[in-house]
């Protein structure tokens, strides 16, 4: 499965999740508002019922005072009541149609018609009262006992019917209530739950993250680090996903790299065994001829002669620093260390060098004390050879090169060799690179200076096997110090 994918359902998982998550709460707050909306109304239903017997009560009151005071005031509060039972009836009449009251509705049609009847018994003594105020007779007269008698009964059938309707949307409106506080009950719950659900879901796709992918990808990165060690590679973690497929890359990366280093190694040996062997024998064979051993030759033969052992001990040379550059890579160069002194160090590099210099018109001097240490010498002065060689080659005739021995100042245990040229400095943006492998700090200098850039790296190598450090300060135009320091014991 491609990460593209793993990452599609890692993503997809939460999003489902959250979607059902969405679409229950959602439908838990409609539920939980229908329940709102249906308390509200029965709420509503009980005040309007209650408003609506107030009126009905005060109706019979009030038509009760007109007919004893016969005062106006009464009988416009008669009618504005008639007004507002009326308004009750249709209010009332318009919750239970909206609330879908069924058995509510078939009780305010019953309460409906009691008052209507009632309201005609009403409308009947006011008409009775009026006629008598103005001193006119209306054609019927309805008042006394009888007229109370039927009103009472009207007004507690209306009563009666009016408790009914409250009684039962009281406890309508209590169940709403509780049903609403379930609802939000249930809805915290919900709320809860989603929240742990996540942790669950994010705590189970971190495991199938860090199973499928990091622990996968973990596994490249400690190959990588055992390739240096040359230790045994992780077997391929298997899979069809991009990181199987760059540990299997990884893997034939580093069986391609083993195969060349076996094949370094045969080179080498080759190189060690089957070139610099005859190389060594041509060169003692030119020395020989050059030397009149199997006969006197021409002076034109004996400079041709010469020049072949030149350019054969460069080519010795350059064997050389390929096999010690491969035996320091590898750690299979080992150090005789023994006791030498500062003197034997600086005084084989000028016996090996002094001819050379002068070849180029340049001095040598020494400075320093003699200082007693531990190292390999023969190693040291190959160091010393190498710094002064390039000196050697980047200074101009009639310059000297120093080459000073010293207790090091910052570090009194250890010994310091330097070796000063006045030739023409190192560039700043050239000094960290000069004892990597294959630099120069111009392009021209292996062809007009020769040499391939192997020397410095190679006197790295053998400093730090001695557990030193070696530098170089320089002003472009002005020269160069090279340096070392090694342990003096």
């Amino acid at each position: 499965m491609k990460i593209s994918t793993k990452g599609i359902i890692l993503v997809s998982i939460p999003v489902v999740f959250e979607l059902l998550f969405v679409t229950f709460l959602i439908l838990m707050l409609q539920q939980a508002e229908s329940d709102l909306r249906r308390e509200i109304t029965s709420k509503e239903i009980i005040y309007n019922t209650g408003v609506f017997g107030r009126n009905v009560a005060e109706g019979a009151t009030v038509v009760a005072a007109y007919t004893t005071t016969h005062s106006d005031y009464f009988r416009e509060k008669y009618e504005n009541n008639r007004k507002g039972i009326h308004s009750q009836l249709r209010i009332l009449k318009s919750l239970m149609t909206r609330a879908n009251k069924a058995d509510q509705l078939e009780r305010l049609k019953k309460l409906e018609v009691t008052t209507k009847k009632g309201e005609a018994i009403l409308d009947k003594i006011v008409k009775t009262t009026d006629s008598t105020i103005e001193g006119k007779s209306s054609g019927f007269a309805f008042s006394g006992p009888l007229a109370i008698v039927t009103s009472k009964k009207l007004i507690d059938e209306v009563m009666r019917n009016v408790q009914s309707i409250l009684e039962e949307e009281k406890i309508l409106a209590e169940a709403y209530l509780k049903a609403a506080a379930k609802s939000r009950e249930r809805l915290q719950y919900l709320i809860m739950g989603f929240v742990v659900f996540n942790i669950i879901i994010a705590m189970v796709l971190a495991n199938f993250f860090s199973r499928s992918i990091t622990a996968r990808i973990k596994s490249v990165i400690d190959n990588t680090y055992k390739v240096p060690k040359g230790e045994a590679l992780t077997p391929p973690i298997g899979g069809s996903d991009e990181i199987a497929e760059l540990d299997q890359q990884f893997h034939d990366m580093v069986d391609e790299l083993y195969k060349a280093q076996q094949m370094k190694q045969y080179l080498l040996s080759m190189v060690s065994h089957d070139l610099r062997s005859p190389l060594t024998s041509v060169q003692g064979l030119l020395t020989m001829l050059a030397a009149g051993t199997f006969g006197e030759i021409s002076e034109k033969a004996k400079k041709r002669v010469e020049t072949a052992e030149v350019e054969v001990k460069r080519l010795i040379d350059m064997t050389n620093d390929l096999l010690d550059v491969e035996r320091l890579a590898s750690g299979t160069l080992q150090m005789e260390i023994s006791s030498t002194d500062t003197d034997q160090i600086i005084e084989a590099t000028m016996g090996s060098m002094t001819a050379f210099a002068e070849q180029h018109g340049i001095f040598l001097a020494r400075q320093g004390e003699n200082i007693d240490f531990q190292a390999d010498g023969d190693r040291l002065v190959q160091v010393m050879v190498n710094l002064v060689s390039n000196a050697v080659k980047f200074s101009e005739p009639e310059t000297t090169i120093t080459l000073c021995a010293a207790i090091d100042e910052a570090d009194p245990e250890k010994v310091r060799f330097s070796v000063i040229d006045q030739g023409r400095g190192i560039p700043e943006t050239h000094i960290d690179k000069v004892f990597e492998k294959f630099q120069q700090v111009e392009d021209s200098d292996a062809s007009v200076k020769g040499g391939k850039g192997l020397g410095l790296s190679i006197c790295k190598s053998i400093v730090e096997a001695h557990g030193g450090q070696i530098g170089v300060n320089s002003v472009q135009g002005q020269g160069s110090t090279f340096w070392f320091t090694v342990p003096g014991s």
